[in-house]
Formats: C-alpha cells, sequence, structure tokens
C-alpha cells in the first residue's frame, strides 16, 4: 500500500500544478511579481499536503481533550462506525474518521462479501467502489448480509415472501440513506481517486469501501 499511497499523492500534486499552470495562462496579464507570488502561494499549498502537513501538538492534545470529554457525556458510546461484529467494534472503537484500514486474504475467501458485511452494518451513507465484481453482483451480497438470506438463492431466482420482504426494506433503507456504488473492472489508480473524492464531496459519504 506504501507504494499505492505515494502514486495517489503523486498523481494530487501533479493535478494540482496542472490547475496553476491554467490559473496562470488566465492571469497572464498580471505583473511578474503578482505572478511569482502566486505560483510561490500556490506551490506551498501542495507541499502542505500530504505528508508534510504538520500541526502543533498543543492544539492536537487540546482537540482529543474535547473529544474525549464529548464521549464522556454521551455514555462512552463507541467513537466510530460500527463494523457489524461486536468484537471487532470493542478492539477498534468502530470505523474511525481520518482512518484506513486493510482487508487482506487470498483470492475467493470472502474480503468482497466481509466489505459488504460492513457498508451494510455500519449505518451511514457509504461509498462502494470495485474493481472486479460488478454492481449488481454486490447489491445482492448486500441483499442476503442485510436479511441473512442465500444469496445463491437470490442469484438463481426466488419468489419467497421472506426475500422480497428484506429487499423491499433493504432498498426503502437505502433510499433514505442514498448511499452510492461504482464498479469498472481493473479501475487504474486515477479513476479511484476521482471518484473516490466524487463521492465524498457530491454524494456526501461518510466511509468508502474499496
Amino acid at each position: 500500500w506504501r507504494g499505492r499511497e505515494k502514486q495517489i499523492i503523486e498523481a494530487s500534486k501533479k493535478r494540482q500544478i496542472m490547475r496553476l499552470v491554467e490559473k496562470l495562462k488566465q492571469s497572464e496579464q498580471l505583473p511578474a511579481k503578482d505572478l511569482i507570488e502566486m505560483i510561490a502561494h500556490e506551490m506551498g499549498q501542495v507541499d502542505r499536503r500530504g505528508e508534510n502537513e504538520m500541526h502543533f501538538i498543543h492544539e492536537v492534545a487540546n482537540r482529543q481533550i474535547e473529544d474525549i470529554t464529548a464521549r464522556g457525556d454521551t455514555g462512552g458510546n463507541m467513537k466510530g462506525l460500527k463494523t457489524g461484529f461486536d468484537l471487532l467494534d470493542y478492539y477498534t472503537l468502530g470505523f474511525q474518521k481520518k482512518r484506513l484500514y486493510y482487508v487482506g486474504g487470498r483470492p475467493s475467501q470472502g474480503k468482497t462479501s466481509l466489505l459488504v458485511n460492513f457498508a451494510v452494518n455500519c449505518k451511514a451513507r457509504f461509498g462502494f467502489l470495485s474493481a472486479e465484481s460488478d454492481e449488481g453482483e454486490i447489491v445482492i451480497k448486500m441483499f442476503s448480509k442485510y436479511g441473512h438470506v442465500d444469496s445463491r438463492k437470490l442469484e438463481m431466482g426466488t419468489r419467497e415472501a421472506k426475500a422480497f420482504s428484506v429487499m423491499s426494506q433493504f432498498i426503502s433503507e437505502e433510499y433514505d440513506r442514498k448511499s452510492v456504488i461504482y464498479d469498472k473492472s481493473n479501475m487504474n489508480i486515477e479513476d479511484l481517486c476521482f471518484m473516490a473524492r466524487n463521492m465524498v464531496e457530491n454524494y456526501g459519504a461518510e466511509i468508502l469501501f474499496i
């Protein structure tokens, strides 16, 4: 992942630099001094993002005290979003903001099913990005995890009242929650970054599953 992380940061910085180039073209009537100041300011913003961003420790400490106090006022409720597994919630305190969680395993060992389980149980608007399974396959897994219905039965077709009740209830909840999904075979890192940002900024996703 470290290699991928560097690629993401590198691609982000390149995009910011290209935006700066376009901005400079549109400001060519400005004096050279102003253009130099613009370049210095924008490049400073690029350098301050990602791994080079620093904070004063006393500021971070004050924020942590506020968080600790707020959680105490709510009776010590879990800090993050539910994972759907009590033991995992106990050790992780749930999915927390600005955290990256890895799920590893060999092919066909249930990684996608586990992520689907997380998504269905997190009780928050989520974004789901898949570079392998298509969106229909993912949603069938969501039906299955949500209502404990055999996914093979759903894939083969069924007219059971329980299955339709589960699917209708899931659709109703998702109509209110408005989570989003995107699938693309062999998705590259730039497409993934673009769609992830789109899900957060334009669709209000609180957590992403990739």
